[in-house]
């Protein structure tokens, strides 16, 4: 059976310098890993950055031209609008039935206000207060 050697540590204990530089860490060897750990964190770290700056920038861009599809498209809808009084609880609501042919057809509504604070106004007063909050959802 071979027996066992025990070499002998070339580290340098901050030890022997004082408390001033060996507060946290044993030896030297530890404080310049440390060093390039933190460097290669903060690397890491901006590299990621950069990375999602540009899928920022690109999910931006996507929904610039979103919102041109949309005011392109808001051009050739033709919504029906209603308005619906609610007496449980006294409230005004506008209602948009949008309808793409054969497609998924929907209702949005809208909270107009209640019937003491709209007593005053028309019904196509109220068709026209719900198509500008139509207009205005969809990015026009």
């Amino acid at each position: 059976m071979k027996k066992r050697v025990v070499r002998e540590s070339n580290e340098i204990y901050l030890s022997e310098y004082g408390e001033k530089y060996s507060k946290n860490l044993e030896t030297l060897e530890r404080i310049f890993g440390r060093e390039r750990t933190i460097e290669r964190m903060i690397k890491t770290r901006e590299s990621k950055k950069q990375k999602l700056d540009e899928e920022i920038d690109t999910l931006k861009n996507e929904l610039q031209e979103r919102t041109k599809q949309i005011k392109n498209l808001s051009k050739f809808l033709s919504p029906s609008i209603s308005i619906l009084h609610r007496k449980k609880y006294n409230r005004i609501v506008g209602s948009v039935y949008l309808s793409f042919g054969n497609k998924k057809s929907r209702y949005i509504q809208f909270h107009l206000g209640t019937e003491e604070m709209l007593k005053d106004k028309t019904k196509e007063e109220l068709k026209e207060m719900t198509r500008r909050l139509f207009l205005r959802k969809i990015g026009q």
